[in-house]
């Protein structure tokens, strides 16, 4: 009883000093989270709010986009319907489909229009303006009720063409407008024009804001200032403002609008909220994580109790397994003390159980000796640099030393004491004179870190096993004739393996070439179909001028068939130009990648063809293409191979690169460092590649795209083009979503091949 009340003091008093540390300890830690626990919460919950705002703007931006397109369907549908059609055969029978001065303004919604219903299912227009031939307004519909644009009742003719296209935006009288226009014929005959605009206000961003949008306010911007055109709330962004100057009050965030190609605006969608209201709205989130983390903080205080408590009885259970060791294993009573805490009283029994130990490693080592001395073979022990430990007796007599001579000397002459674990034969002469043969076996031990400490080595001696091994040898001859054959047939297939990989790699080359053809066809398709619809409308404008000169021409008649022929003129002539150089580019790479001859050319200007022939391949995609290089910088070189290097990389980008991205840049930047050098820096913003997959990249066959298209020779043909037809060198940078930038060094002029090569 005695006993278990001293352990029991000592037992609290550990306990009680542990446990004020522990509060000690809680109580800093909790103010220190409750001071930083509100800007973190602040931060995450901005965080938060950037990522729906950002959210909001996009879906913002979509409503825009599908407003301005049902807004050109809805004009097709109109021209289309039956009611318009019979009434413009009707104007055109009558003789009457055509401006007789002021145009007719309808104050309800006119006849020639689809019902409400049909309008309700597509974008309803703001202004419905029918004109005639020439472009003067024969009769309108303002269903805003607003103030009508002049512009309106008298367009030109370029904004009728540009309003033909499915995406048109402009501006009349500082306010924008979307606008849409359709041809209306009958009979096969031009006779008017269908006109449909609608103001951008805050009436329509309104009706674009997402469901349940954190932002109270929304704006229409254009251009690279960002310049507001319209606005949801006119007092707090005023028209005219800019984005930049709300950044300090406001959470801003914009989209850009599709590219509107023919539109005379380019704007985006903004969105605001203000700082202050998200600032209250993070105080309840901020207030209830510092309760969390407080409460946090009391069960760790709590734990670490318990864990002290834990802790004073593991010590307890130590003390009495080493008591239990002493007795049971060396078969002595350790030396209890009752005086002091526990953890003194553990001190002095593990100082009395190391000398007990160390007590009992003296008799191991003695142990360890006579069984080294038993082994009837030289026997010896060295650390990793070679120098000697120990040996057995049967060493001694081998080297006729003893053993106090031999430990510390290097034995570098038996075996390199840093060679891995392996046996070996070596041919040694012991102290008498006497030659021997000795097979060396060797195994490595470990310190206490798992390290190599040294090298236990054994030599049994094979002196009579060496005399029957070469009578063995003259039998190895004939295997060795065996494996000099069969070297020479792995040598020529070998040599049929490079010739099936030369054919593959002109394969790649040549299916290059066809992409190449294809894609430049796709491109000159566009010039020239301008090309064709431009001489079309010229001569649908002569024939009927020719028409107007057999029933009386008139002044405007005729300004307005030169305008039209001017306009026409110049679309042909600027689409045929543009076709001719697209053709003559084609050539002069085509030509080039078909052959690997050496001639003269421009850098810059042979770069930015190579380069053309390759945009249609991102002609309909969100990544980009980009050159910098200014100058004339003159080679005398091998354009056909510097096209293929070029083009695999290019296509290496796109197919391993920017795949599964919604945007990348492809950019080539030249320099001139001097000494005869041009380096090409070509990198792009991809996925990039891990460690593993990035240092096998110029091995032939080696594609991460295998069984979907993925030849493994691109950057292989990349390689051998740079480094062996143009002379030069190739380093690549790459990081798993960074991208990657490949540095080409070229020679301007590099020294002609030899034929060895």
């Amino acid at each position: 009883m005695i006993t278990r009340g001293v352990m029991g003091f000592r037992f609290r008093s550990l306990l009680f000093g542990t446990v004020l540390a522990t509060l000690l300890v809680g109580l800093i830690a909790g103010l220190l989270v409750n001071l930083v626990v509100g800007q973190l919460v602040h931060k995450a919950f901005q965080a938060q709010l950037v990522e729906e705002l950002e959210d909001e703007a996009l879906k913002g931006r979509a409503a825009f986009d599908e407003f301005v397109k049902l807004h050109y369907e809805l004009t097709k549908v109109i021209t289309e319907q039956a009611r318009f059609v019979h009434y413009v055969e009707a104007l055109s029978m009558q003789g009457t489909f055509e401006s007789q001065g002021e145009a007719l303004r309808h104050k309800r919604q006119p006849k020639w229009l689809p019902r409400r219903s049909t309008l309700r299912r597509f974008a309803q227009a703001g202004i419905y303006v029918l004109l005639d031939r020439q472009g003067r307004a024969i009769e309108f519909y303002d269903h805003s009720h607003s103030v009508m644009p002049i512009q309106l009742l008298s367009p030109p003719a370029t904004l009728l063409l540009a309003a033909r296209n499915e995406n048109f935006i402009t501006a009349f009288d500082d306010i924008p407008y979307v606008v849409s226009s359709a041809p209306v014929e009958t009979g096969g005959l031009l006779v008017g024009h269908l006109l449909l605009a609608t103001a951008i206000d805050d009436a329509l961003l309104a009706t674009l804001r997402p469901a349940g949008a954190k932002a109270d306010k929304v704006a229409l911007v254009a251009g690279h200032d960002h310049q507001v055109i319209a606005t949801s709330d006119n007092d707090a962004v005023p028209k005219g403002s800019v984005l930049a100057q709300y950044q300090t009050d406001y959470f801003v965030f914009s989209a850009p609008v599709y590219n509107y190609e023919y539109s005379d605006l380019i704007v985006s969608y903004a969105n605001f909220v203000e700082r202050a209201v998200a600032d209250q709205l993070a105080e309840p989130i901020i207030a209830r994580e510092r309760l969390y983390q407080t409460l946090a903080a009391l069960l760790l205080v709590g734990a670490f109790g318990l864990i002290v408590l834990n802790l004073a009885r593991r010590v307890q259970q130590v003390i009495d397994q080493v008591s239990t060791f002493s007795r049971d294993a060396l078969g002595v009573d350790a030396p209890v003390s009752r005086k002091g805490d526990q953890l003194a009283e553990l001190a002095s029994l593990l100082t009395w159980l190391a000398g007990e130990v160390e007590a009992a490693n003296r008799e191991q080592a003695s142990l360890r000796r006579a069984i080294l001395d038993a082994i009837p073979m030289p026997l010896f022990y060295t650390d990793t640099a070679g120098h000697l430990l120990g040996c057995n007796r049967a060493y001694e007599a081998f080297a006729g030393q003893s053993r106090d001579q031999l430990i510390g000397k290097l034995q570098a002459e038996v075996l390199d004491s840093n060679e891995e674990n392996y046996p070996d034969e070596l041919e040694m002469v012991d102290y008498t004179g006497v030659r021997h043969v000795f097979l060396i076996g060797r195994a490595r031990f470990e310190n206490r870190d798992d390290h190599v400490a040294g090298w236990v080595t054994t030599m049994a001696d094979i002196t009579e096993n060496r005399r029957a091994a070469d009578q063995i040898q003259a039998l190895n001859q004939d295997l060795e004739a065996r494996v000099m054959k069969r070297t020479a047939e792995l040598q020529a297939s070998l040599d049929d393996l490079r010739l099936t990989q030369d054919r593959l790699v002109e394969a790649e080359k040549m299916a290059s070439l066809g992409e190449l053809v294809a894609g430049v066809a796709h491109e000159i398709n566009t010039p020239v179909g301008i090309g064709v619809t431009a001489a079309s409308h010229l001569q649908e404008s002569a024939d009927q001028i020719i028409e107007a000169m057999e029933h009386g021409l008139r002044r405007s008649q005729l300004s307005a068939f030169v305008d039209t022929v001017k306009l026409s003129s110049d679309t042909i002539v600027h689409n045929l130009l543009r076709a001719a150089e697209l053709i003559r580019g084609f050539k002069e790479v085509a030509v080039d990648r078909s052959s690997e001859q050496r001639r003269r050319f421009e850098l810059c200007s042979y770069l930015t063809e190579v380069l053309n022939s390759l945009r249609p391949k991102i002609k309909h995609t969100p990544w980009r293409v980009d050159l910098h290089c200014t100058g004339q910088v003159a080679m005398d070189s091998y354009p056909g191979a510097l096209a293929q290097v070029i083009t695999n990389l290019f296509m290496n980008a796109l197919i391993h690169g920017f795949e599964g991205r919604d945007e990348g840049l492809f950019l080539i930047e030249v320099e001139l460092p001097g000494n005869n050098e041009v380096v090409l820096r070509i990198s792009d913003d991809g996925n990039g590649m891990s460690i593993n997959e990035s240092i096998r990249i110029f091995d032939p066959f080696y594609t991460t795209k295998r069984g979907r298209g993925g030849s493994g020779l691109g950057l292989n043909i990349v390689y051998n083009q740079v480094t062996g037809v143009m002379g030069g060198r190739i380093e690549y940078v790459t990081e798993p979503g960074l991208g990657t930038r490949f540095t080409i060094h070229l020679p301007q002029s590099p020294a002609e091949a030899s034929d060895d090569e």
